[in-house]
């Protein structure tokens, strides 16, 4: 049974327990418990609840509540609301997953839209499978350099994701203060950091939230906890994580002169998604936008875009993405070396940050079925320009041809059109 976070219990007196409210509650909805310890899970039905000895039958995302829970319940429990009454009696459950799937908001500030990017969602509008959407997609353009990423702010291009490396960070550094006008920016973690770059991405974290940046792509599970750990050092107040549309609205300040500070947090493909029930992890882990495996079918997309929020989801549009990643060194003095493989395909192995990666010459490319992808309802999509070896003078030329035309040549839509068979 799917249910929407609620919150996270933060104290249990006398079977009472104490959170504060990621999302709207009232008396007579139902609710499940998630042990924290044992992974057990408890329904019941709120049957009262209270804040400072007042009785409150309604309670808005942001509110600080008590309510009665089960005598197992324990602080570091989470709280799902699995169902809820309505003014026309309660939602059954197959209403209720519809409803859920029906929640659609993101809380972004957006910038306005400039050009061809379009650069804001709103709920409930041409979502659904089989229906085009009528905007035009959102594009996530992944760039080679924090330095890039202010050029091309300046041509206009806003949603933009730069990757967290230690080159990326010291010019960061250099230049805070033109930093601050990178509204929409996405800073990116890699996928594989080891045990003694540790202590580096701490404080590149802990740096960037001190500087009111709240928007990161993780690659895998570790991240969730560095940024956990950045947060614990940083002078930014509580880090609480978003989950299902939450909202700012009503929220109460966990410190005196202080609002709770909001993560944005996106999944890159190393955190494969191929069906609802990993989707529905990624968002009870506070993934708020989840990337689609590179290697996902077209039969595969549209059972998953049937069964879970596809405007909080996202695939990649154009890329040169690694297709394998080793510590094994090319021979001293080589940066990259080109391969041929015996039916003719040509790779390219380069080195970076004490890495060897394989990539393919040809990118992988999704635009042949664009339009398909946005029918499924699929409207955000990323354009990766690492190691893509395009001039910075023919990006901005890039983007409006890959959503209008003409098609480029030469790139492989992976497994779109095969399968997974």
């Amino acid at each position: 049974n799917i249910g929407l976070l609620l919150g996270q219990v933060t104290g249990v007196e006398e079977s009472r327990g104490v959170l504060r409210l990621l999302e709207s509650l009232a008396v007579g909805d139902r609710l499940r418990l998630h042990e924290a310890g044992s992974g057990e899970r408890h329904a019941f039905t709120l049957k009262e609840m209270f804040w400072q000895g007042k009785a409150m039958p309604v309670a808005e995302a942001g509110d600080k509540v008590e309510i009665g829970l089960p005598g197992s319940a324990q602080a570091g429990d989470l709280i799902y609301k699995t169902g809820e009454t309505t003014p026309g009696g309660s939602r059954s459950e197959k209403k209720w997953r519809e409803h859920l799937f029906s929640l659609a908001k993101p809380n972004l500030a957006e910038p306005p839209p400039v050009g061809h990017l379009w650069t804001s969602l709103k709920s409930g509008q041409g979502r659904g499978p089989g229906k085009t959407l009528s905007k035009p997609p959102q594009m996530l353009l992944r760039v080679r350099s924090f330095t890039e990423a202010l050029n091309f702010h300046r041509q206009g291009i806003r949603h933009l994701l730069v990757d967290i490396q230690e080159e990326n960070f010291t010019e960061y550094l250099r230049q805070t203060r033109p930093a601050k006008r990178l509204h929409g920016l996405i800073w990116s973690l890699p996928a594989i950091i080891f045990e003694g770059q540790l202590s580096f991405y701490r404080q590149a974290l802990k740096t960037l939230l001190d500087g009111g940046w709240h928007t990161f792509m993780v690659s895998n599970l570790g991240h969730l906890v560095l940024l956990q750990e950045a947060r614990d050092l940083s002078n930014q107040p509580t880090w609480k994580k978003r989950r299902h549309g939450e909202t700012a609205a009503g929220a109460q300040p966990d410190v005196a002169g202080s609002t709770p500070q909001k993560l944005t947090l996106y999944s890159d493909y190393a955190m494969p998604c191929l069906n609802s029930l990993a989707f529905q992890a990624l968002q009870d882990l506070g993934i708020d936008f989840v990337t689609l495996s590179p290697e996902a079918d077209r039969g595969t997309l549209e059972l998953l875009c049937k069964n879970a929020p596809v405007f909080r989801l996202m695939t990649y549009l154009y890329g040169h993405l690694p297709l394998m990643v080793s510590r094994v060194p090319l021979p001293e003095g080589k940066k990259a070396l080109r391969l041929k493989s015996s039916r003719g395909e040509q790779f390219r192995l380069v080195s970076r940050g004490g890495l060897t990666y394989l990539i393919a010459k040809v990118p992988v490319l999704l635009q042949k079925p664009l339009a398909e992808l946005r029918s499924l309802g699929i409207n955000r999509f990323l354009v990766d320009l690492n190691h893509s070896g395009l001039p910075v003078s023919e990006v901005a030329g890039l983007l409006p041809r890959l959503l209008s035309g003409p098609n480029l040549s030469g790139g492989l839509p992976m497994n779109y059109y095969r399968g997974l068979e």
